[in-house]
């Protein structure tokens, strides 16, 4: 009984692992997504979900599965994290992966992130062994400094909030101050002046910090703004690919 439960534990445990992200099945064309990496901010987590689809067939080939490899490069160890056992894909899917490293502070500067994958090809001729190549793909990674409490201050007299990362995929940290315990209201246009989403933010006096999820946001540019202390902030918020 004791090693059925820990069987039971093991399995539940390997799919909490590996469902640390949701293929996006609307995918159409094959590649990566975003194409761009979001920037990431020296001293905190930097988490990123990789969306791909890949290829069915080459010219003359059929793809018969996918493995990541290997994930190098940036401020700190890479940890990958992908919705499939051993990072293993059949040819003609559609996957996801979490990408994530705790930056270390001093660490803002470029960085490139390379991923390694090897691919398994099939000929449709009778006795031909299949194929094996190894790809490399390069990522390119900003990470900002970080914004102290003097910095927040200063951004919030010339009537600027600080939203990091920006671009962003899903979600992004929005940072300001507040004067009071308060609430405040959160408003996003596109730039035709269309209110896409709005909400309230409880606040506390002093720097407050909100997680926005904004992954109804399609791809483009959009103004948020942000009502307090009987000022309206403003400032511009991309949604990469």
């Amino acid at each position: 009984m004791k090693k059925y439960y820990l069987l039971v534990m093991y399995a539940l445990l390997s799919n909490l692992i590996m469902a640390q992200c949701t293929p996006d099945l609307s995918i159409v064309y094959n590649g990566v997504y975003p194409k761009t990496l979001p920037n990431g901010t020296e001293g905190e987590l930097y988490s990123q979900v990789m969306q791909f689809k890949i290829p069915k067939d080459t010219m003359s080939l059929t793809v018969d599965s996918l493995y990541i490899l290997s994930v190098v490069g940036g401020p700190a160890t890479i940890n990958i994290q992908c919705n499939k056992p051993a990072c293993a894909y059949k040819g003609n899917t559609i996957g996801c992966a979490l990408l994530s490293c705790n930056v270390p502070a001093g660490s803002a500067g470029n960085y490139s992130i390379d991923v390694t994958v090897k691919v398994k090809l099939k000929s449709g001729i009778p006795f031909v062994p299949p194929v094996y190549q190894t790809f490399t793909n390069s990522l390119d990674l900003t990470i900002d400094q970080a914004v102290g409490v003097k910095d927040i201050w200063a951004l919030w007299k010339n009537g600027r909030i600080q939203v990091t990362p920006n671009p962003f995929n899903e979600t992004t940290m929005l940072r300001f101050i507040s004067l009071k315990k308060q609430t405040a209201a959160l408003k996003v246009y596109d730039l035709t002046g269309q209110l896409k989403m709005e909400q309230n933010l409880e606040l506390t006096a002093g720097l407050n910090q909100s997680v926005l999820n904004l992954q109804q946001l399609n791809t483009g540019v959009y103004i948020l703004m942000l009502a307090i202390d009987e000022k309206t902030f403003h400032t511009k918020i991309v949604r990469a690919d």
